[in-house]
């Protein structure tokens, strides 16, 4: 019986074509193709089989690396962005991050929050959420944007939702909505207390942080009330809610004038000397 090899031998097998490029020489010590960029072979040849097969170049090789990983960050983006349209995600906030902003004791809200970021491995793990508490427009909802930008960007699920929006019937009729809060690796409620004041909204909104707190995982939540405040609710229905959300949030107190009006104001008196020129 014949051996493999010898059969092999007899066989007439085309060596396979390589794919050259400008610059790829034969490089004598081997006989095979090299890239003329990198230097590596474009195919190898292998002593028992008496022929030549193609390989990949360093080139090559990173190139399938780059081209892979362009797949893997096109699909993040993907779910980043399904998650932002699943939710309420204000668009006026998309820029919103903490990337080159130095952070300093004057400005104590900023400098907590950019290092929930930068700990939220531990932060998760330890189920500590946030209670970003201050006048209206004080910059709340953007601290909140800010962490939830930054925390995408390294890849983590965050899912947002507006207070004045749960109510609506299509968030209420779409049960994945549910599933969002529970799966994602931080949720944000933005403006407690601006829900509809009537038990069905306010049992929404229990319903939600009551599903949330179930996880074991972490949660922001904004709001222009005061600690003060939810600890001396009467309502029944919101005792339960604000203790939940003072038992794994942490008070945080973000003071000032309103951002909101000081941009509008100079934003005003822009139009206006130009509304006043000649």
């Amino acid at each position: 019986m014949e051996k493999l090899f010898d059969v092999i031998d007899k066989l007439d097998i085309p060596e396979p074509q390589v794919n050259r490029k400008e610059g790829d020489y034969i490089d004598p010590k081997d006989g095979c193709w090299h890239c003329g960029k990198c230097g590596k072979p474009l195919e190898i040849y292998v002593s028992q089989l008496h022929s030549k097969h193609r390989c990949l170049c360093r080139c090559a090789e990173e190139k399938l690396i780059k081209s892979d990983n362009d797949i893997k960050l096109d699909k993040r983006q993907h779910q980043i962005q399904y998650l932002k349209d699943q939710g309420n995600y204000a668009r006026c906030f998309s820029n919103a991050t903490f990337k080159g902003i130095e952070t300093n004791n004057e400005n104590l809200p900023q400098k907590q929050c950019k290092n929930y970021v930068q700990h939220f491995e531990e932060m998760k793990e330890n189920d500590q959420g946030l209670l970003l508490q201050g006048n209206i427009g004080t910059g709340k909802t953007y601290l909140a944007y800010s962490i939830a930008n930054d925390l995408m960007d390294l890849n983590y699920r965050v899912f947002i939702l507006n207070c004045c929006c749960v109510c609506h019937n299509d968030f209420i009729d779409d049960n994945r909505n549910f599933s969002h809060i529970a799966v994602a690796d931080l949720f944000i409620l933005d403006d407690l207390g601006a829900q509809r004041d009537t038990n069905y909204g306010n049992s929404i909104i229990h319903d939600i942080v009551d599903t949330r707190c179930n996880t074991g995982k972490p949660m922001i939540v904004t709001t222009n009330l005061t600690v003060e405040d939810m600890y001396n609710e009467t309502d029944i229905t919101k005792q339960r809610m604000y203790d939940r959300i003072l038992g794994c949030c942490l008070p945080i107190q973000v003071a000032g004038e309103s951002l909101r009006q000081k941009v509008a104001n100079q934003r005003n008196s822009v139009s206006a000397k130009i509304l006043m020129s000649d």
